[in-house]
């Protein structure tokens, strides 16, 4: 059933009721939906870990809610917010984040460029300690100046957080709910979640993962994009400036629909 203006409330802060929450922001990517949320289940159903998948639709235009719809009313599995506005993909990533019941969150896009085996490769150093692991290309996908940008915000968060060490961020995580659930309480005008993860990390991975070719839309993550998020990254994480400019987010207003059971605490 879907709910219109439902409160989505506070992060949720009991113990995990099930292994894996899989939060993947959707924008504009109907022609891609059904082969990604049909990997993710089929993924689960191989390794025998519970598992859920909460969609974030960041007002999609080209009929995204309306699938997702029909994945809620068809799986148990599937639970969904839709954005009145366009929020943009780290609001979207924080909102899945404040809805996930698993000891684990995975975060992913949704344009089958990530392929969710790859967990086999994070799962492993999850399991030896990481709260935090990231799965990395072995190369940053263009070049040129979009792929200036990347490295420029890789080379920002280095130099702000030493628990990344050499390692490297992306899209792709693997992160302990111990981790994001501190994150959430944080209450910033400015959030990026790989920011927001490693201010609360303790052990940080990468693991190498397939890079598949992009099949629907394009990257937003242009040079400027880039530069702007590093600016603001050192304005809102600096070591001297992370406490500077704090707000609440009043998101319910943002809320138009919601699919899926509701968690326990939001009956």
């Amino acid at each position: 059933m879907c709910y219109n203006m439902m409160k989505v409330g506070d992060a949720f802060n009991g113990g995990a009721f099930m292994d894996y929450s899989v939060i993947i922001p959707v924008y504009n990517s109907s022609g891609s939906l059904m082969e990604l949320l049909e990997e993710v289940e089929g993924f689960f159903k191989t390794i025998g870990k519970s598992h859920e998948v909460i969609f974030i639709d960041d007002c999609s235009q080209d009929g995204s809610w309306g699938i997702i719809e029909d994945f809620a009313r068809s799986r148990a599995d599937v639970k969904a917010i839709r954005f009145n506005r366009n929020k943009g993909q780290q609001y979207a990533l924080l909102k899945g984040l404040a809805m996930a019941e698993g000891t684990y969150a995975v975060t992913m896009d949704d344009d089958l460029q990530h392929d969710i085996n790859d967990l086999l490769k994070m799962i492993p150093l999850a399991e030896a300690g990481s709260d935090l692991v990231f799965g990395i290309y072995e190369e940053y996908g263009s070049r040129g100046l979009r792929s200036f940008g990347s490295k420029f915000i890789g080379y920002i968060l280095r130099s702000q957080f030493h628990n990344l060490g050499k390692m490297r961020v992306s899209s792709f995580r693997l992160i302990h709910n111990t981790v994001f659930t501190m994150a959430l309480k944080e209450e910033r005008a400015f959030s990026y979640l790989s920011a927001e993860l490693l201010t609360h990390c303790t052990k940080v991975s990468n693991a190498s993962v397939t890079r598949r070719s992009r099949i629907y839309g394009k990257s937003g993550y242009t040079l400027r994009k880039c530069l702007t998020i590093s600016l603001k990254i050192l304005l809102y994480y600096g070591r001297y400036t992370k406490r500077f400019i704090r707000k609440v987010d009043e998101n319910e207003e943002n809320i138009d629909g919601w699919c899926g059971k509701l968690p326990a605490q939001r009956n």
